[in-house]
């Protein structure tokens, strides 16, 4: 089996995974916590890209599909940087500062997107995507704070632990990873597309790992609303 098989079949099974372990806790979404339901809203947001690239990759739309990633990466940002507002319970003064922040990579990456789609061709061999980096770099600095934090102060994370724990975990693990993959993808601009699938499986491995702890992240007994909350 190919690399390129292997990818197919990867994001298949991801695909799926999303539909479904998304999808059966959507009776549930009023009861959940704010940032589990950013996080369902994300999920669902990833699932209608997927689809949309499958439907490049199997021919039923003509062209590249690359230019979806600068969108999903905008998107991607916006909601994933809400979710950690949530959990992270920062002080008012602090989260003031991290709010400045977030709106300046926001306007930073939304500026690139916009210059990027109307100047690119989009080809494998020519595509970059400087932008993930920028989004990576600050998910993994968000996801060290939040591990960071639930050590000094675990009586603020008591109420929604699980949920949170797992999220983050996969969140810093698929972050970490790709941005190193991207960081590589980057200097290998007109390279061959065979060159780099390895590359890109790993990526999808990642991805994959991230939804699933995503979606168990959903499923845990505290991602719901308690009468006390501790943040949020």
């Amino acid at each position: 089996m190919s690399a390129a098989d292997l990818i197919k079949y990867i994001a298949l099974l991801d695909l799926t995974l999303l539909l479904i372990g998304t999808g059966s806790r959507l009776y549930a979404f009023k009861k959940l916590h704010p940032a589990f339901r950013l996080l369902v809203v994300y999920l669902l947001f990833v699932s209608g890209v997927e689809i949309l690239a499958k439907l490049y990759v199997y021919g039923w739309l003509s062209g590249y599909n690359l230019y979806l990633l600068h969108i999903y990466t905008l998107v991607e940002f916006v909601l994933l940087a809400l979710v950690y507002q949530y959990i992270l319970y920062l002080p008012p003064k602090k989260n003031k500062w991290l709010r400045l922040y977030f709106l300046i990579v926001l306007i930073s990456i939304s500026f690139y997107a916009l210059i990027s789609l109307t100047t690119s061709s989009f080809s494998p061999e020519n595509f970059e995507l400087y932008s993930k980096l920028f989004v990576n770099g600050t998910m993994i600095a968000l996801a060290i704070r939040f591990f960071i934090s639930s050590l000094k102060k675990p009586e603020r994370y008591l109420n929604h632990f699980n949920a949170s724990a797992y999220f983050n975990s996969g969140a810093l693990l698929y972050f970490a990873g790709s941005f190193i993959i991207y960081l590589i993808i980057n200097q290998m601009i007109q390279a061959q597309l065979s060159e780099t699938l390895y590359i890109w499986l790993i990526n999808v491995l990642l991805t994959f790992v991230f939804h699933l702890a995503c979606v168990i992240a959903l499923w845990q007994k505290d991602s719901q609303r308690t009468k006390t909350l501790l943040y949020g």
